[in-house]
């Protein structure tokens, strides 16, 4: 299965709320991570006025709050996931092993709902 590198929610005004990197102490690479889910912010930005543009204009009108893969890197992929109140969750998996869409779709699924229930 994927590994997960680093799990990220960002609010509404791309304010960090949770970024948790799991780089065994390295800094550099958790910097990297950190990077990577800002980085990823104008993927989901594009893909919100994408879907502005479609007529959707809510995060409640946009049809799957999963976004999929935003950004792939040398040996991750950040997928993304909009909640209804414009907050974002960013998944970082190495990339050894495709993390298959239904498969990331749960798992942001479930982290948004942790995320609520917080």
């Amino acid at each position: 299965s994927p590994s997960v590198a680093a799990v990220a929610v960002i609010s509404a005004d791309n304010t960090p709320r949770f970024i948790e990197t799991y780089t065994d102490g390295n800094s550099d690479a958790a910097l990297a991570l950190h990077s990577a889910c800002y980085s990823a912010l104008d993927v989901v930005d594009e893909r919100v006025a994408a879907a502005r543009v479609r007529g959707s204009g809510s995060a409640a009108a946009i049809a799957d709050c999963y976004l999929g893969e935003l950004l792939p890197l040398e040996e991750h992929v950040v997928h993304g996931y909009l909640t209804p109140t414009w907050v974002k969750i960013m998944l970082v998996v190495g990339d050894e092993v495709p993390l298959q869409p239904a498969d990331a779709r749960r798992i942001l699924g479930e982290l948004h709902t942790a995320y609520a229930r917080a």
